[in-house]
């Protein structure tokens, strides 16, 4: 059941690489949202994200990919796949150099019998952040209540939340299931398990 899931992701990926982002696109299921270190704000609905991809059709062009430790999560008709991916291209030389490694996290629902991405988030590893950086935010006078499921999340995020910025990893720790992975922009790759645990309890 993993290996479709993957081998979409890197179909995609081997059009993106030779600089055609429709792969992707393709992909992506109309209420897709996404994330990546150049954006202020997730880009969310596939109108949004094709003008963004078309933004860099015909740019992008590197000699390969590399997928570290790929490891897909279903449930149902859901699917999380993470990985840490490291491009590489080749020098006037002739000699491989290999580019910054990027944390990459897709989540896929199976609609109609296909797998679609609603959610895609990459990050870098080790990224450092900006001087400064204007972040449009809506100005929430009270606290906000969500219907449903999102409601549910939403409590339970908010919660460990809480406990976090009082330097309580516990809260976070306590929501994971067994077979949970992480990364951030602080971690040399994917964690899970035990390893997963003691990087937050440093915290």
């Amino acid at each position: 059941m993993e290996e479709p899931i993957l081998s979409l992701e890197k179909h995609a990926m081997e059009r993106w690489r030779n600089g055609d982002p429709w792969g992707f696109v393709e992909l992506s299921a109309g209420d897709i949202t996404y994330v990546d270190p150049g954006l202020a704000s997730p880009i969310t609905g596939l109108e949004q994200y094709k003008a963004y991809m078309q933004q860099v059709q015909g740019k992008i062009h590197y000699q390969g990919s590399e997928f570290i430790m790929p490891k897909v999560v279903i449930l149902g008709d859901a699917a999380v796949l993470s990985y840490n991916y490291r491009s590489s291209e080749l020098t006037p030389e002739g000699t491989v150099r290999n580019q910054t490694p990027w944390n990459a996290t897709e989540v896929y629902f199976r609609r109609d019998g296909q797998w679609k991405i609603v959610h895609t988030h990459w990050s870098f590893i080790h990224h450092k952040l900006l001087e400064s950086l204007e972040v449009p935010l809506p100005v929430q006078m009270s606290p906000q209540e969500y219907p449903g499921v999102l409601g549910e999340v939403m409590e339970l995020e908010s919660a460990a939340m809480e406990r976090w910025r009082k330097g309580d990893p516990g809260g976070f720790i306590e929501l994971y299931a067994p077979e949970a992975t992480y990364f951030d922009t602080g971690t040399p790759q994917r964690l899970s398990g035990a390893a997963l645990r003691a990087e937050l309890a440093q915290r």
